[in-house]
């Protein structure tokens, strides 16, 4: 599979490029930054340099790949909607990277809630706070995996990726979902969970 991947330097973006790669799969990735081109030579990825901004690019790429990943900005209306009209019709796969704020809540670190969600019901923004599950991101990009390559993935899946610098400063969203759609299209997390990280690994002063 011949993969268009935006956010390619990212944390997200560079570790589902390394799982596709590993697998057997190419990848063209989104970089605006010159320098960042040989980091994505050395990492086998094919480097594309634009932006989001750059529509001809993004159609064309698209139209060429034979699935695209966004793992780049979230927000970018633009870029999203141009996958869409240059996919549409195509049978490829699109999968975009939302940010977890599009069912975000405030608790600030407090429990506001005993609610757990999953992925199984509908949603629309604004409806509930959000549950996050937290996952190693490299169980994350075996979902990108799964979404890419099994006929059935389809809609809209929970799960976000921790590390030790998001460990330490965004964990006062509440955690509390149900990864129910992923898991029927066979998502099997094994590496460690953030609770584990947090009570085996991470420094005390």
């Amino acid at each position: 599979m011949d993969v268009f991947l935006t956010g390619a330097t990212g944390y997200i973006g560079g570790t589902v490029a390394r799982h596709l790669i590993r697998d057997g799969h190419t990848v063209r990735g989104l970089t605006r930054t010159p320098r960042m081109v040989d980091t994505l030579v050395a990492a086998g990825i094919d480097p594309v340099l634009g932006e989001l901004d750059d529509v001809l690019l993004l159609q064309r790429e698209a139209e060429r790949a034979d699935a695209v990943v966004n793992t780049a900005n979230s927000d970018h209306r633009g870029a999203i909607e141009t996958f869409i009209g240059a996919l549409s019709g195509s049978g490829k796969v699109l999968i975009h990277t939302s940010g977890t704020s599009v069912i975000g809540d405030d608790a600030q670190g407090q429990s506001v809630s005993c609610t757990v969600y999953d992925d199984a019901a509908p949603f629309a923004p604004g409806d509930h706070p959000i549950r996050r599950a937290r996952y190693a991101v490299d169980d994350m990009a075996d979902l990108y995996y799964l979404a890419l390559t099994d006929p059935a993935a389809a809609g809209f899946y929970f799960a976000a990726a921790w590390g030790e610098g998001f460990a330490r400063y965004a964990l006062g969203a509440n955690s509390r979902v149900r990864t129910i759609r992923a898991r029927a299209l066979g998502w099997q997390p094994s590496r460690p969970s953030v609770t584990d990280w947090i009570e085996a690994d991470m420094p005390v002063p």
